[in-house]
This record gives C-alpha cells, sequence and structure tokens, in this order.
C-alpha cells in the first residue's frame, strides 16, 4: 500500500506541476484554470498526507477501512479540532483553491 501511496502522489504533483506550465497561446482564463486545478492538487497531496501521516495501517476488508476512515475524518475534522503541523500548508491551499476556483 506505501509504494501506491508513494506513486499516487508523484502522480498528482507530476500533474499539477505539468498543468501550472504556460503554453504558446493560453489564454487568460486558461491559465486561471490550470492554477485552479493544480492548487487543487496539491491541496489534495497535502491533505492525504496529513491523514496517513498517522493512520498506516492494515484492515480486515474494504468496507472496514472505508468505515475506519469515515469515523477518523469525522472525529478529526468535524468534531475535535486541533493545531497540526501539516495545516499550515493544507489551510492556506485549500484557501487559495477556493479563491482561484
Amino acid at each position: 500500500r506505501i509504494t501506491f501511496l508513494q506513486g499516487l502522489f508523484h502522480w498528482l504533483i507530476a500533474t499539477a506541476l505539468e498543468v501550472v506550465i504556460p503554453k504558446e497561446k493560453e489564454g487568460e482564463s486558461a491559465k486561471r484554470m490550470n492554477q485552479f486545478i493544480a492548487s487543487s492538487l496539491i491541496t489534495i497531496v497535502l491533505l492525504m498526507l496529513s491523514f496517513y501521516n498517522a493512520h498506516m495501517s492494515f484492515y480486515e476488508n474494504y468496507f472496514h477501512m472505508t468505515m475506519k476512515y469515515l469515523g477518523v475524518v469525522f472525529r478529526r475534522y468535524v468534531v475535535h479540532w486541533r493545531k497540526r503541523p501539516l495545516s499550515v500548508l493544507y489551510i492556506p491551499s485549500v484557501i487559495f483553491s477556493t479563491y482561484t476556483g
């Protein structure tokens, strides 16, 4: 699972870098859209990193993993709001993605 996750991170970041590089004959609206897509992809990577940083474990089956994930997300992001180191990165990234979108 770790190699899949690492490959997914690399692919998402490479896609974000590919999209953000300006191309010839690209209009202003296309540049803004590409900037939004890239910032959204980086935000997704940061959210995934902040979540999986403390939850790398094995589960019985897919349903068990999904239910555990939803429970942790609800407790972590809805019920208890604590300061976390990666929130310094992903909160501004969410704000920037919202602003550009």
